[in-house]
């Protein structure tokens, strides 16, 4: 078998080392035609500038004031920290919000959270 027709198998080994290297714990591929949304979500609560980017409509300046809103309730109670209060962040509405509810979690853990279908 010629390297070109082993490449994209070596590429998912690579990628499923390079996932478990990173902390993720689990990595869907995504099907051809079928859109999902639920593939993976970042810990909002502590979330570092570079990951908060890898949120749909996220770019440096907001993942800077979501930053601040993190530190602004670190050590809040819980409640403080929904998605909802995100409205309180400079340039995120409601449909941002909406946008964003698939992709992200309000948990207490440290590392992104990619979840299986």
């Amino acid at each position: 078998m010629s390297l070109m027709a082993r490449l994209p198998g070596v590429l998912l080994v690579i990628l499923g080392l390079s996932g478990l290297l990173l902390g993720y714990s689990r990595v869907s591929i995504p099907q051809p035609g079928i859109r999902s949304t639920d593939g993976w979500q970042v810990n909002v609560r502590s979330a570092e500038r570079e990951t908060l980017q890898l949120l749909p409509g996220i770019g440096p300046v907001l993942a800077d004031r979501i930053l601040a809103w993190q530190q602004v309730l670190d050590g809040e109670p819980s409640d403080r920290m929904m998605i909802e209060n995100m409205i309180t962040i400079p340039g995120i509405g409601t449909r941002t919000i909406e946008r964003l509810r698939p992709f992200i979690e309000m948990g207490v853990c440290s590392e992104p959270v990619v979840h299986d279908q």
